[in-house]
């Protein structure tokens, strides 16, 4: 078994300060035709990711993989994505059908550092991506308007989805803005708990842990 990897509070913190600051927060160059949901869960020390792929036009799911990997990273509050992105990765480079965005389990800007997970993938790999999370990790609710956006050290980092009674806190990753992120997660979330790409992968990786597959 690989032996895991000695982790760097200091350097991680240090990579995330650069990522926000390297953020872009602009409109989408087009509307998306394929949208992906990419999610992780854990078996003991073994990660699983699935990524599924939704096509806006057909309104079909197109694609769905699964990939496993050791953890080499224990959980550390605010450094999760450190944890989870080689397994994202993985996922999406599994893909025949490559996502013109992503939807990531996890926040984006909504985070510590203003750097979470989303923000990372989306970074790395210069899509525009989302994140969505079912828990708050910074700052407070703000009711401005029709819209209760998420506030932090005063600044607007997310929004939050309400449905059903069931928040979702909603966050720029990157190469998009806010309100085309809650558009596409308003337009996706139908009858579900999350958007339907994310759902199916939350529901994948879930059954594989499950050994259901």
């Amino acid at each position: 078994m690989k032996e895991k990897i000695k982790f760097s509070a200091a350097r991680a913190r240090k990579f995330q300060e650069i990522i926000s600051k390297n953020i872009i927060i602009k409109k989408l160059d087009s509307v998306p035709k394929r949208v992906a949901g990419i999610d992780a869960s854990y078996k003991k020390e073994i990660g699983i990711g699935s990524a599924v792929v939704y096509d806006l036009m057909s309104k079909k799911i197109v694609e769905r993989v699964v990939v496993k990997d050791l953890i080499k990273i224990p959980y550390i509050p605010g450094f999760l994505a450190y944890r989870e992105l080689p397994l994202v990765l993985k996922a999406f480079f599994s893909l025949k059908n490559k996502p013109e965005l992503l939807l990531i389990d996890g926040h984006g800007r909504a985070h510590p550092r203003k750097a979470g997970l989303a923000s990372h993938v989306g970074y790395l790999l210069k899509i525009p991506t989302i994140g969505v999370a079912k828990k708050l990790l910074v700052g407070e609710e703000l009711k401005k308007g029709d819209k209760t956006y998420i506030l932090y050290k005063n600044e607007i980092v997310g929004v939050v989805h309400e449905k059903d009674n069931k928040k979702l806190f909603v966050s720029i990753g990157n190469l998009i803005t806010l309100e085309e992120s809650y558009q596409i997660i308003d337009m996706l979330r139908v009858n579900r708990r999350l958007p339907i790409p994310l759902d199916e992968a939350d529901t994948l990786t879930k059954r594989y842990v499950k050994n259901e597959i």
